[in-house]
């Protein structure tokens, strides 16, 4: 399956990439971290395959399950990213 360029380039992309070489780097399936952390082996896949993003505490799940620490996943994610919004002041506003 090709991805496009624009997906593959995101630093979110990185997530499931990161978590699939973590696994794979300690020999486990999508099943045993199933059987790990509770959650289905699809939404692992989709995690991977970045068809998902996890929430918060699904990462912190299955960082424990991979003996690894959620900074390892998520590091320099949006790191040199300008700012989305700006917050102004009330005395600072129009």
């Amino acid at each position: 399956m090709k991805r496009s360029t624009s997906t593959a380039a995101s630093p979110l992309f990185k997530i499931g990439l990161r978590i699939r070489r973590a696994r794979r780097k300690k020999n486990m399936t999508l099943a045993d971290i199933a059987r790990g952390t509770g959650l289905s082996k699809g939404l692992l896949s989709k995690v991977e395959n970045f068809r998902a993003l996890p929430s918060l505490p699904v990462l912190a799940e299955i960082a424990r399950c991979l003996g690894i620490g959620m900074e390892d996943i998520v590091k320099g994610i949006g790191a040199g990213e300008a700012p989305r919004c700006q917050l102004v002041p009330a005395s600072g506003r129009t």
